[in-house]
């Protein structure tokens, strides 16, 4: 089994070859709603994972109340 931290390198590594290159190709093309789109994505499941790390108490800062 894969270790939290491990978990969430993967899904950067993700991140870093799809939504993110999604953006930038799309804002290449000038499609800015496209590339928001991608963004809001990859800002999503960088959330979930700090969440996800958080939960498992290995590591990050919990938000501010």
């Amino acid at each position: 089994m894969n270790s939290p931290a491990s978990q969430a390198a993967e899904t950067i590594l993700d991140l870093l070859g799809g939504s993110l290159d999604d953006c930038s190709r799309a804002l290449a093309r000038g499609d800015v709603p496209e590339a928001q789109r991608h963004l809001q994505d990859a800002s999503e499941r960088l959330r979930r994972v700090r969440r996800d790390l958080i939960e498992l108490g290995a590591g990050g800062t919990p938000p501010a109340a």
